[in-house]
């Protein structure tokens, strides 16, 4: 079940009208979250991980390690509508970002 879900997650994110986390509503949701993190050594917008986190979730991921090894094969994809000028985000970042929430 979780394939299926994922892979239409794909199919749709190739839809104009796709705006599954990634569009103003996604965003709008996520607009209460405060970036509480440093400015010096930060390398992804809030936004950027938590979208990342919880298409991984979505797909089956359950820990930050399994966060990261779903965003390496899908960093092209996520890229085409995240800022991801690293690369997708590693699990160190998964981590300190959820502490800080």
């Amino acid at each position: 079940m979780r394939n299926v879900l994922c892979q239409t997650l794909v199919e749709y994110s190739n839809n104009p009208n796709f705006i599954f986390l990634t569009g103003d509503l996604g965003y709008n949701a996520l607009e209460p979250l405060r970036d509480v993190r440093r400015g010096q050594g930060r390398r992804y917008s809030l936004r950027t991980v938590i979208v990342t986190a919880l298409m991984a979730m979505v797909c089956g991921c359950d820990d930050a390690e399994a966060m990261e090894l779903w965003g390496k094969p899908n960093a092209v994809w996520l890229a085409s509508f995240l800022d991801m000028p690293h690369g997708p985000p590693t699990q160190d970042v998964f981590l300190r970002v959820f502490a800080t929430l």
